[in-house]
């Protein structure tokens, strides 16, 4: 029984490993460049980002 909670316990840890290592490379082979769209004192001001790849 604590085996199988042990295995599950082990294939849950991999998987947000996963998708953890996923982002970052993700963040690191994207970069993005936000412009602001208005002063950051307004409620309501936005930024509009635009993703570049960077070369390989």
């Amino acid at each position: 029984m604590k085996l199988k909670i042990f295995r599950w316990v082990i294939v849950v840890v991999l998987i947000i490993g996963a998708f953890i290592l996923g982002v970052e490379f993700q963040k690191f082979t994207h970069q993005e460049e936000c412009l602001d769209v208005g002063k950051q004192t307004l409620a309501g001001s936005h930024r509009i980002c635009v993703s570049k790849d960077n070369p390989s």
